[in-house]
């Protein structure tokens, strides 16, 4: 599996959900328990569904910007601590704060004037 998982550029474990059944199978079912409960599995806020993660809970899972003391900003491709943004309620997953530091939402907003 480690050559497969190799040669097209996957892990070992997305090979192995493909090739071994009896790991598939289970997999499915524990996903279906999961969804039946109708609640999200980190928070027990309602879900869809189709998933098993309320959507504040989703992003909190996937976001690559977000560190424990730093936020990434998409301007300036600079790790800055949490002050260095603007407060934004749209967030939640990046603390709700926003995407672009000061300084680059500062220039951002000069450009566009």
């Amino acid at each position: 599996m480690t050559a497969i998982a190799a040669s097209y550029g996957v892990s070992r474990d997305a090979v192995r959900r493909v090739v071994d059944a009896a790991y598939y199978a289970r997999e499915q079912a524990r996903l279906a328990a999961r969804q039946k409960t109708g609640r999200c599995v980190d928070c027990g806020r309602a879900i869809t569904p189709t998933s098993t993660r309320c959507r504040d809970c989703a992003g909190i899972a996937r976001r690559t910007t977000v560190r424990t003391d730093t936020l990434h900003c998409s301007a300036c491709k600079q790790w800055k601590p949490d002050s260095a943004y603007y407060h934004d309620q749209d967030t939640p997953a990046r603390r709700y704060h926003s995407w672009l530091c000061k300084t680059c939402d500062n220039q951002a907003r000069r450009r566009y004037r």
